[in-house]
């Protein structure tokens, strides 16, 4: 079987199963277009080239061997034949598919190295102490409840209000710590329980982005819902 190129008009010997196979996409080795090989395709050679068999062989074996990007082999009469050129539907796809492989691989260590990101700023904003030597440390267990009463409120029922004091223990000043309230009654059971933070435990003379000084008393007030007669005991520590 013989075809042509459409572009440059150069004349080759092909095998129909390998046009098959090619989905009829062959690349000419003259001006390397591709071109469909079926629209031309034909058992006799163009008459042009049909004066000797010499002649068309010569002209046939100078275009092949100028596709030294293909893969030839021998053939009756010592022609050669070229390899099958991918077609263009397959080269896309393939291509397609490399480009989308890759990009969703950018995508997954871009949105990797977003979420580490993140959790290690988060943790620096709550923790600062890890990464600065001027931010103080915060030592809980160093600050002591020096005194309380407790009484109802005047004006809200239901609510009980709690004064007191408390000291930083400290060899150095430190941020405010929060305040737990546990009730229990007379056998130590839990009955009540409530946390404050330092917003609400300070009075408005405090400044609660202040540091708790060292070794000197620190009032504090706060609510909480009166339990009844249940409650015996309460019991205060910092966190």
């Amino acid at each position: 079987m013989y075809t042509q190129c459409h572009h440059c008009k150069a004349i080759f010997r092909v095998d129909m199963k390998e046009v098959t196979s090619a989905q009829g996409q062959l690349r000419c080795g003259e001006c390397l277009n591709t071109f469909n090989a079926v629209d031309s395709l034909s058992t006799t050679v163009p008459e042009k080239f049909q004066s000797t068999n010499a002649q068309y062989s010569d002209i046939e074996k100078a275009h092949i061997n100028s596709m030294d990007d293909w893969q030839s082999s021998k053939i009756s009469q010592g022609e050669q034949q070229p390899r099958k050129a991918p077609t263009s539907k397959q080269s896309t796809t393939d291509n397609f598919g490399s480009a989308d492989t890759t990009k969703s691989n950018n995508l997954f260590l871009a949105s990797l190295f977003l979420l580490t990101f993140l959790l290690a700023a988060q943790v620096l904003y709550y923790n600062p102490s890890l990464y600065s030597d001027n931010v103080p440390k915060r030592l809980p267990e160093k600050v002591e409840m020096l005194n309380y009463n407790v009484f109802a409120h005047p004006n809200e029922a239901g609510v009980l209000l709690i004064s007191g004091s408390i000291k930083n223990n400290a060899k150095h000043a430190q941020p405010y710590p929060s305040l737990e309230v546990s009730l229990t009654d007379a056998q130590s059971n839990l009955v009540g329980f409530s946390r404050f933070t330092p917003e609400e435990y300070l009075s408005n003379t405090t400044s609660n982005t202040a540091l708790l000084p060292i070794a000197t008393p620190v009032s504090l007030r706060l609510k909480i819902k009166d339990p009844g007669n249940a409650a015996t005991q309460f019991k205060f520590s910092f966190k």
